[in-house]
């Protein structure tokens, strides 16, 4: 049986995205920015990722139910926030004149902690639950705002989190190409998205879902990546 309420969800996410930009932050030191335009950057970044991810979770989800626009109480979407990263980035890179690929590249290596730990407070809130399941490791929430009460659940936010707080951890002990990271970030996490979403239960019912097809669309851009900059000389803490 789990009790859960919404605002530890909104602490865990919290604590995810100040150990975000503390990281990326740490990863800024091998880029050309200065101390300003480093905290100018940190500050697209952080409005991209509020703005853009509860934007899109109102189009994708609220706006079909026909349910109203309340930016408080609208859940933030982990598609939403990439978008948003990139989105500001773009922005960013054009207004200051910087490298976007190398901006991009290091916030792609932080971001599976980021969403590993986020998933954290997925599991607690019971928002993006999994499929009906009864086995091992199964969760009952009695106090979810989200998932159904009484009802045996796959626990696929704890899983998504284990996987993509290992998926940093592989980096770290990987090869110093901020390139070769980033690409390995993306390929990795896209695959690992791609095939836990089939245990959510709003895939139910859905061959592919869009999450999905995100998914296959950034494993083809990490493949790129890979490919394209395997061996740059571009350095990353």
């Amino acid at each position: 049986m789990f009790n859960s309420t919404f605002p530890i969800y909104g602490l865990i996410l919290t604590i995810s995205i100040v150990l975000g930009i503390v990281l990326y932050y740490r990863q800024l030191k091998e880029s050309s920015l200065n101390d300003r335009e480093k905290v100018g950057l940190i500050i697209y970044c952080s409005l991209g990722i509020v703005i853009v991810s509860k934007f899109v979770t109102y189009l994708l989800y609220v706006l079909p139910n026909k349910g109203e626009f309340d930016f408080a109480s609208i859940p933030y979407s982990s598609l939403g926030a990439v978008i948003g990263v990139i989105l500001a980035m773009g922005l960013f890179s054009i207004q200051f004149k910087k490298s976007f690929l190398d901006l991009l590249s290091r916030i792609f290596v932080v971001m599976p902690i980021m969403y590993g730990i986020s998933k954290i407070g997925c599991f607690i809130a019971g928002c993006c639950y999994g499929i009906p399941y009864s086995g091992p490791l199964s969760i009952t929430y009695n106090y979810s705002l989200s998932a159904p009460k009484g009802i045996s659940l796959f626990p696929v936010q704890l899983m998504e989190s284990l996987s993509f707080i290992g998926i940093y951890l592989i980096l770290l002990r990987n090869s110093k190409n901020i390139y070769y990271k980033a690409g390995m970030a993306v390929v990795l996490s896209s695959i690992f998205k791609f095939i836990f979403d089939f245990l959510r239960n709003s895939h139910i019912g859905i061959i592919i879902s869009l999450n999905q097809i995100i998914c296959i669309i950034f494993f083809i851009i990490g493949m790129f990546i890979l490919i394209k900059y395997k061996n740059s000389k571009i350095v990353c803490k």
